[in-house]
């Protein structure tokens, strides 16, 4: 029999392991023997986050390994004597992560380098005979919640001798699986300007990886791509504005993929994301001429609670929730006042018919409430009270009840 059959490892949210950056996250699972009439000597578990980088260059080969974290537990303590299990043995632990470990990193060809989690239980058994050995997987995501660079507008532009542009997105914390809109806001400022020929956003990934404190290998990918050939944007509705002297605005959506690499930041591996935006400008001697701007941008899980500044889960969230000034009002509230109540009479003696109404159900409302007397009125009518002893609420509401 295998010896996963007999020795598991369950890991809350299905290994998932979420880090927010002020109070890390929590390991939490247990370990599991089944068997019958086994002999047993001890029950170890470790825990270990592993980063390595490798790569070939110029005929030489680079490789380094280095522990993230470690963390062991001894359910069973190692003895020379060997003890018998029968049925089924389950172990709890929990470990408290810190805030600053790094997300796992995936392997890929390209990066050459990955950062991986996993916890393995041993179970030994007795000389010349196969231990229980058992691995599994543990995924370390970063998180955001409640942070200042959420709501930090991502915001720059310069002035170019052909065009004035200003490039803004609405954070700079850039969620996978999204979809940033990026606002374009163009004014010509040259009259040897023809048109705008193209404009094209690229997220990049830089990678740095360090290898034994003195070999460094540094590269980049393109992430997302966005290129608009026709960008025509509507031209101002200012009188005066001339085609000499004009500014536009437009939006770009720029799809972020789901699979891509969070920022790292640590002595072997460092991972940095970017937003290049490129304007190519025609001008009427038949020269294009191009604008190049660069702004850093955070690649993280964000909080689906906060994530309300854009994106679909942020939408749909706000959706869930009516607005508090239409929940809080009351009925006859909104029936008495209506802007258009004063230029249509029918409506406005309707309203005033259905306040009534209103007005008229609640009152029946609080007098089939009201016929339930108070404790303190009661007491003060019909019976003569005494600091030492009180009567009973049952035998007061007796007395005070109408007869039929």
């Amino acid at each position: 029999m295998h010896s996963n059959d007999l020795l598991s490892i369950s890991v809350q949210d299905n290994g998932q392991i979420i880090l927010y950056e002020d109070e890390g996250g929590l390991l939490r699972g247990s370990v599991v023997l089944e068997c019958r009439n086994t002999r047993i000597k001890s029950v170890t578990l470790k825990f270990q986050g592993r980063a390595r980088c490798h790569w070939g260059q110029d005929g030489n080969h680079y490789k380094e390994e280095r522990t993230v974290i470690e963390h062991s537990w001894s359910f069973l303590p190692p003895s020379k004597s060997t003890r018998i299990f029968h049925g089924r043995q389950k172990w709890d632990f929990c470990l408290q992560l810190p805030a600053h470990l790094p997300a796992s990193l995936d392997r890929q060809e390209d990066r050459h380098a990955d950062i991986t989690y996993r916890l393995k239980a041993i179970a030994e058994r007795p000389t010349f005979t196969p231990n229980f050995v058992v691995r599994r997987p543990v995924r370390v995501a970063r998180c955001l919640r409640n942070s200042h660079s959420l709501q930090q507008r991502a915001l720059f532009g310069d002035q170019h001798p052909l065009l004035e542009y200003q490039v803004s997105l609405p954070s700079i914390v850039c969620r996978p699986g999204s979809t940033i809109p990026i606002d374009f806001y163009l004014k010509n400022i040259s009259p040897r300007v023809a048109r705008i020929r193209t404009v094209a956003c690229y997220l990049k990934s830089y990678i740095t990886l360090v290898c034994r404190g003195q070999f460094v290998r540094k590269s980049s990918h393109t992430l997302s791509y966005l290129r608009d050939d026709h960008f025509i944007p509507a031209p101002s509705s200012s009188p005066s504005s001339t085609s000499s002297s004009s500014s536009w605005n437009k939006t770009e959506q720029l799809r972020i993929p789901s699979q891509i690499p969070s920022d790292v930041a640590t002595d072997m591996i460092k991972i940095k994301h970017r937003l290049k935006v490129l304007i190519s400008v025609a001008k009427k001697d038949g020269q294009v001429e191009e604008i190049i701007a660069t702004i850093p941008i955070t690649v993280c899980q964000v909080d689906q609670v906060t994530c309300s500044t854009y994106g679909d889960e942020g939408d749909d969230f706000a959706e869930l929730l009516p607005a508090y000034q239409t929940e809080c009002r009351s009925t006859d509230v909104i029936l008495a006042y209506s802007p258009m109540a004063d230029h249509d009479p029918g409506q406005q003696q309707q309203q005033q018919q259905l306040s009534i109404a209103s007005s008229t159900q609640r009152n029946g409302m609080m007098a089939q409430l009201s016929r339930c007397p108070s404790y303190k009125s009661t007491a003060s009518s019909r019976t003569r009270l005494s600091r030492s002893s009180l009567p009973g609420y049952d035998s007061i509401v007796s007395l005070s009840a109408p007869v039929t």
